[in-house]
C-alpha cells in the first residue's frame, strides 16, 4: 500500500491547496474555503455541529443552518482528496484530524512563533522568527468578510508585527544592521502608518552611517501621515529628525533636500518649459536649496508658482527647466509679505473666469519628439483668456489620476481624460493628434462633449514642413476659439462626483446616488447602490462607510459593525478628509471625546456644510448642551429629510427647557414622516414626560393596532413600561417572559434586550430580584454568540441582572466571556463597570461600587444610563449620604433622552420606585415639602398595585399622615 499523499493549505493572502504538489481546484466557492478554514484555525476542538451552524449562518433559523452545514460538509467531503482522512465527522461534532500528513502556513506561523518563545538561544530565536515572518504572505483569507474571521485575522496580523519587532531588535543587539533594516522596511510595508517603526529605520541608517538615508525615511515618515490624515508627525519622530539634523551640523554635511519633491516640481516645470536640461538639483545654489528645504512643496507645487508669479506680475524665465523655480525663489526674497498658501492658490484657481476644460495629450504621430508635447501647450496659452475659459491645472489632474489609483505619470489619453471630466464636471474635453502624411504634417483638434462622449467640434490644418507647424497650430488655435464661444451655451454642464478615490467610474456614481439616498432617509436604497458600488470595487472604503452608516440607521447594528470593520480595514484608500473623519469616528468609538471632538471640529472647517449631527452628539456626551443644540439645529435646517436631527433636537432642547423649540419641532417631524416609529415613541416620551398617563396608554394603544409590525412591538413595550409605573409587577414580569421571543423576531436582539432591562427592573422594584431568574435564563441563548459591540452590551446587562439577582457566580462567568469577545473583536467595554458595580453593592463595598459607577460614568452615554444613576443612589445612601443620594434618584426622574434609548425601558419600573426613595432620602434631609411630593407621586402611581406591594403604600400613606 502506498504511502498517504501530502496535502497543503495556504490560508494567509489568499486561498490555496496542494495535494502531493499539485493545484486542487475543485474547492472553488468561498463557502468552501471558510469552512475548511474555519476548521483548520481551531484543529485542536472537537466542534459542535450547531455552533459552526449558528457562525456561518446566523440569521438562519437553527434547522435551516443545520441543513446549510450538512449541504456545505457534503460538499467538501465530495471535492476534498482523502476526505475521509483529514475529516473526523459523526452526527453531533466535526474536527480537523491534526493525526494526518499536511501542512499549513497558517500552523507555520504558530509554530514558528511558539518555538521562538520557548528557546533562550539567540540564534534558534531568529531563525525561528524568519520562518514565521515568510510564511506569512499576506492577511487571512482576504476575501472573506465573516464577522468570525476578523479576530483571527488580527492575531496573525498581530503576531506578525509582534515578530518583526522583535526580530529588529534582536538583529540590531547583534549589530547586523543591514538585515534590521531589511526587516523594518517590511515592517513599515505592513503598516506605512506606524511611527515607531519610522523612527526605529531612521536610527539603524544613522547607527548604518548612512544620514542621508536616514532623513530620507522621516520624510517618507511625513509624507504618509499628510497624505493619509494631513497631520504632521509625533514630537517624539521630530527629536529623532531634528537629532539627525543636530548631528549632521556637527559634522558639517550639508543639510538634506527633500529631493523627492523638489525634483517633482523640477520635473513638472521642465515638461512645461518643453525642455529636457540638466536638472541636477546640487547644482542649485545654497540659498535655493535651503529655501526648499524649510517650505515643503504639495501637490499645488507647479500651480503655486505659476499662479502666484502670475498675480505679482513676476516675469517668468522660460528657458531651462530651473527657470521657474529661480523666480519663484526670488520672488519670495522680494515679495516676503505675500506668503504662498494652499489655501491661496486654492482660491486663485477656483476663481474660473470660464468654463473649466481638459485639454488632454496630443497624439504625436512624427518623428519629432517633442512636437506633440509643443502643440499641446501652445494651445493651453492660447486658450486661457479671462474671458474664455480655464483650463484645468496639471496638480488637478494628478490629484484625479491619485483618486482613480493611478500613477502620476499616467498619460492623459482621450478615454482617461473624459473619464476625469465625469468625475470633477468638466463638461468639455480637448484632443488632439499631430502627424506626417508623406513630406507635410497635419494637426487636428477634437471638442468632446464629456456627458455624451460626442466629438461636437473637428478641426484640421496643414503644415507643407516642420517650420509651418507653428503657424498652423496658430490658425488652430484662432479656429478652436471660435468653435469654442459658439458651443459653450450648448454644451451640456455635468455635476462633478463626489472625490473619493476609487479605479472605478462606476462605482463613484453608484455611491453617488447612494450618498443622495442617504440624506434624503431612504437608507434601504442607499444600502443597494452602496453593495453594487463594493462589488465593483471591493476595496471601497468609502462604500463600505455608507453602508455601515446607513445599516446603523435602520437598527441592524451586526451588519453596520461588519461594514465599519470593511471601512477600517481599507481605510488606506480614503481621501485625507475621510481619514481624518475615520480617525474621529475611531476616537468617538473609544470614548475618546475630547479627540472626538478635535477632529469633528477640525473637519468642520474643512467641509462646512457637512452634517454637524455627529459633533452635536460629542457634545451632548460632554454635558455642552448649547453647543449640541446650536450642532443639531444646524443639521436639521441642512438635511430636513432626516428624522435623526429632529429627535435628537426635541431632547435637547427639553434638557434645556426650551419647551416651544422642541414641540415646534414635533409638529415638523409629525408632518415630515407620519409612518415613523419615532415619531409615535416621542409622542409617547412626550406624554410620560408630563405625567399624561392616560393619553401616554392611548398613544400606545393606537401603536399595538398599528400594522407595521415593528411599531406594534414598540407599542407593546410601552403598555409594559406603564403597566410597571403602576406596579403591575407581576403582570410585567408575565407579559416581559412571554413578548421577549415575539419581540425577538420583530425587532430583533434590541427586541429581548428590552424585554430583559423591564424585567430586571420589576423585580428590583418589587425586592425580589431572584423574580427576574426566568427571564434572564430565557434571554441568555438569544444573546449568546453576537460578537460586536451591541452583543457585548447586551450580555453586560445579561451579568447585571444576574448580579442583582445575587448570583454572582453566574454574572461573573458571563463576565469571563464578555472580556474575552472583547478582547478578540477589539470591542470597548459599555457596561462592564456597570456590572461590576452591581457585584461590589452585593458584597457589601459600596465605595469600591461607586468607583466602577464613575468610570461608566465617563464613558460615551454613561451619564444617561438609568441603572447606573439607581445603584449610584444605593450605593450613596447605604454610605448614609442622603444628597448624594437624592441625585441619583432625581436623574431617574429628570434624565434627557426619556423613552427614546431602549435601555429607558429600565425606567418603567425604578421610575414610581425612585418617588419612594426621593421621598423617604428628602425626609432624612429634613426637606419635608420634597419629601410629601414625592412620596404623595409614589401613592398615586402604586394606588393599585400588586396586593404584595400594598404594605409599601401603606407605609407611604401613614409618613404622609404625619407630615
Amino acid at each position: 500500500m502506498g504511502e498517504p499523499g501530502r496535502l497543503h493549505i495556504e490560508l494567509l493572502g489568499g486561498f490555496k491547496l496542494q495535494y502531493n504538489g499539485k493545484l486542487i481546484t475543485t474547492i472553488d466557492t468561498p463557502r468552501l474555503h471558510q469552512l475548511l478554514a474555519y476548521l483548520l484555525l481551531h484543529r485542536d476542538i472537537q466542534l459542535s455541529r450547531q455552533y459552526v451552524a449558528f457562525k456561518f449562518w446566523p440569521q438562519s433559523t437553527e434547522k435551516q443552518a443545520l441543513t446549510n452545514l450538512r449541504n456545505l460538509l457534503y460538499q467538501l467531503k465530495n471535492k476534498l482528496p482523502e476526505a475521509s482522512r483529514f475529516l473526523i465527522i459523526n452526527t453531533k461534532t466535526i474536527q480537523w484530524n491534526t493525526n494526518t500528513n499536511y501542512t499549513s502556513d497558517v500552523c507555520k506561523v504558530e509554530d514558528a512563533v511558539f518555538q521562538a518563545n520557548s528557546t533562550d538561544d539567540i540564534e534558534l530565536k531568529v531563525n525561528y522568527l524568519k520562518e514565521g515572518i515568510e510564511a506569512y504572505k499576506g492577511p487571512l483569507l482576504p476575501e472573506c468578510y465573516k464577522e468570525w474571521i476578523d479576530k483571527h485575522r488580527q492575531q496573525f496580523q498581530q503576531l506578525y508585527k509582534e515578530s518583526l519587532e522583535e526580530l529588529i531588535n534582536l538583529l540590531e543587539s547583534s549589530g547586523n544592521l543591514k538585515e534590521a533594516i531589511q526587516y523594518t522596511k517590511k515592517l513599515i510595508q505592513h503598516d506605512s502608518l506606524n511611527e515607531s517603526a519610522w523612527r526605529k529605520l531612521m536610527k539603524l541608517h544613522a547607527q548604518n552611517n548612512n544620514r542621508a538615508e536616514a532623513l530620507q525615511a522621516y520624510y517618507n515618515c511625513r509624507d504618509s501621515l499628510q497624505e493619509e490624515f494631513d497631520i504632521d508627525p509625533a514630537p517624539k519622530t521630530e527629536q529623532v529628525h531634528q537629532e539627525l539634523l543636530d548631528s549632521c551640523k556637527s559634522r558639517k554635511i550639508a543639510p538634506l533636500v527633500d529631493e523627492r519633491t523638489s525634483q517633482a516640481a523640477m520635473t513638472s516645470a521642465s515638461r512645461d518649459n518643453h525642455r529636457s536640461p540638466n536638472n541636477d538639483f546640487a547644482q542649485l545654489p545654497s540659498f535655493i536649496t535651503e529655501t526648499f528645504k524649510h517650505r515643503k512643496e504639495s501637490q499645488y507645487s507647479e500651480l503655486i508658482f505659476h499662479k502666484w508669479l502670475a498675480v505679482k506680475s513676476v516675469p517668468i524665465i522660460y528657458g531651462i527647466g530651473v527657470g521657474i523655480i529661480i523666480v519663484s525663489i526670488l520672488a519670495v526674497i522680494f515679495w516676503p509679505q505675500s506668503p504662498v498658501t494652499v489655501n491661496h492658490v486654492k482660491q486663485i484657481s477656483t476663481a474660473n473666469e470660464g468654463t473649466s476644460i481638459l485639454v488632454t495629450e496630443f497624439k504625436n504621430r512624427t518623428d519629432q519628439a517633442d512636437l506633440g508635447l509643443n502643440i499641446r501647450e501652445s494651445i493651453i496659452a492660447d486658450l486661457t483668456q479671462p474671458e474664455l475659459v480655464r483650463v484645468v491645472e496639471r496638480a488637478e489632474i494628478e490629484n484625479a489620476l491619485w483618486r482613480m489609483r493611478r500613477p502620476d505619470s499616467t498619460v492623459i489619453t482621450r478615454k482617461i481624460g473624459l473619464e476625469i471630466g465625469s468625475r470633477d464636471g468638466y463638461p468639455i474635453v480637448i484632443s488632439g493628434v499631430v502627424s506626417s502624411i508623406g513630406s507635410t504634417y497635419q494637426v487636428s483638434i477634437q471638442i468632446i462633449e464629456t456627458a455624451t462622449r460626442k466629438v461636437v467640434v473637428h478641426l484640421r490644418e496643414p503644415a507643407e514642413t516642420k517650420d509651418d507647424i507653428i503657424k498652423a497650430t496658430g490658425q488652430l488655435s484662432q479656429r478652436l476659439r471660435e468653435e469654442l464661444l459658439q458651443s459653450l451655451d450648448n454644451i451640456q454642464q455635468i455635476t462633478p462626483l463626489p472625490k473619493l478615490i476609487t479605479p472605478s467610474l462606476e462605482a463613484l456614481r453608484l455611491r453617488a446616488e447612494a450618498g443622495d439616498y442617504f440624506g434624503q432617509g431612504d437608507f434601504n436604497k442607499a444600502i443597494i447602490l452602496a453593495k453594487q458600488a463594493a462589488e465593483l470595487d471591493t476595496a471601497f472604503a468609502s462604500a463600505y462607510g455608507l453602508l455601515s452608516a446607513a445599516h446603523n440607521n435602520i437598527g441592524s447594528h451586526e451588519k453596520s459593525d461588519h461594514y465599519r470593520r470593511l471601512t477600517n480595514r481599507y481605510a488606506n484608500t480614503l481621501s485625507g478628509h475621510q481619514s481624518i473623519e475615520a480617525l474621529a469616528n475611531d476616537h468617538f468609538k473609544h470614548d475618546q471625546m475630547d479627540s472626538a471632538a478635535y477632529y469633528y471640529e477640525l473637519l468642520q472647517e474643512i467641509e462646512p456644510d457637512r452634517s454637524t449631527f455627529q459633533l452635536g452628539e460629542v457634545y451632548m456626551i460632554m454635558g455642552q448642551l448649547e453647543k449640541a443644540l446650536q450642532m443639531y439645529r444646524h443639521d436639521l435646517q441642512e438635511s430636513p429629510t432626516r428624522i435623526v436631527p429632529h429627535i435628537a433636537l426635541i431632547h435637547t432642547a427639553r434638557k434645556l427647557g426650551r419647551e416651544e423649540l422642541a414641540d415646534s419641532v414635533m409638529v415638523l417631524m409629525k408632518d415630515r414622516f407620519p409612518g415613523s416609529k419615532s415619531v409615535y415613541i416621542n409622542k409617547v416620551a412626550n406624554a410620560l414626560r408630563f405625567r399624561h398617563l392616560d393619553l401616554a396608554d392611548s398613544l400606545a394603544t393606537v401603536m399595538v393596532d398599528h400594522s407595521n409590525r415593528e411599531i406594534r412591538a414598540w407599542g407593546r413595550f410601552h403598555k409594559l413600561f406603564l403597566s410597571a409605573m403602576h406596579g403591575k409587577l407581576k403582570h410585567t414580569l408575565a407579559q416581559a417572559d412571554s413578548l421577549s421571543v415575539d419581540a425577538y423576531r420583530n425587532v430583533g436582539p434590541a427586541g429581548i434586550s428590552c424585554y430583559l432591562r423591564m424585567s430586571i427592573a420589576a423585580a428590583f422594584a418589587a425586592k425580589s430580584t431572584d423574580r427576574a431568574l426566568p427571564a434572564l435564563r430565557a434571554a441568555e441563548p438569544y444573546l449568546w454568540g453576537r460578537e460586536n459591540s451591541w452583543g457585548v452590551a447586551d450580555l453586560e446587562v445579561l451579568a447585571s441582572g444576574y448580579a442583582l439577582a445575587g448570583m454572582i457566580g453566574e454574572a461573573e462567568r458571563v463576565l469571563i466571556h464578555i472580556d474575552s469577545l472583547r478582547k478578540a473583536n477589539d470591542i470597548h467595554s459599555t457596561y462592564g463597570p456597570n456590572v461590576r458595580a452591581v457585584i461590589a453593592l452585593q458584597k457589601g463595598r459600596p465605595k469600591e461600587a461607586i468607583n466602577h459607577l464613575r468610570t461608566f460614568r465617563s464613558q460615551r452615554y454613561g451619564k444617561f444610563d438609568p441603572l447606573n444613576m439607581w445603584i449610584w443612589a444605593e450605593a450613596h445612601n447605604r454610605l448614609e449620604m442622603p444628597e448624594k443620594a437624592i441625585e441619583g434618584y432625581r436623574n431617574i426622574l429628570y434624565s434627557a433622552r426619556l423613552g427614546m434609548w431602549y435601555w429607558s425601558f429600565y425606567r418603567g419600573p425604578l421610575w414610581t420606585l425612585a418617588h419612594e426613595q426621593l421621598g423617604y432620602a428628602y425626609l432624612a434631609t429634613g426637606n419635608t415639602i420634597e419629601a410629601a411630593r414625592h412620596l404623595s407621586t409614589f401613592v398615586e402611581l402604586w394606588e393599585e398595585a400588586d396586593s404584595d406591594l400594598q404594605p409599601r403604600v401603606a407605609e407611604a400613606r401613614k409618613v404622609l399622615a404625619r407630615l
